[in-house]
This record gives C-alpha cells, sequence and structure tokens, in this order.
C-alpha cells in the first residue's frame, strides 16, 4: 500500500488459497482498514467466506445491498 490509496479494489483475492490462507487475507484486509491505512476494500468475489467477513456487501444478480456481519 505503498501509495496510501483510499480505496482498495480487490478482485477475486482468496479465489485461489486455502481456507487458513483466505482468513489470514481477510484478516489484513481488516488490520490496514482499521489502522486507518485506507477506507475501504472493494472485492469482487463469488466465495461465501469474504461475503461473511464483509462489512456490507452486494449481491449483483440482486442488485441490492446486503448487511453482513463482520
Amino acid at each position: 500500500m505503498s501509495n496510501e490509496p483510499l480505496v482498495v479494489l480487490a478482485d477475486e483475492p482468496t479465489g485461489n488459497l486455502d481456507s487458513a490462507a483466505t482468513l489470514d487475507v481477510l484478516q489484513l484486509f481488516k488490520d490496514l482498514h482499521e489502522s486507518g491505512q485506507y477506507e475501504s476494500t472493494r472485492a469482487v468475489t463469488k466465495g461465501p467466506d469474504v461475503v461473511a467477513n464483509a462489512g456490507q456487501a452486494a449481491d449483483l444478480g440482486g442488485r441490492r445491498p446486503v448487511t453482513a456481519a463482520l
């Protein structure tokens, strides 16, 4: 995050990872956000584990925001 972006865009950030590595990546995103290094992460995913760890999720098929627990 050398350029200090306000938003991080991630396309399938955990698509080819095992479950332990997936949790590590999700925790990294959360830690960086909580530290104030950036304001938001936007991820495109089919992974239910990523959605379950999101503050908010949008189902693009239904095009309606869905609140998810952190």
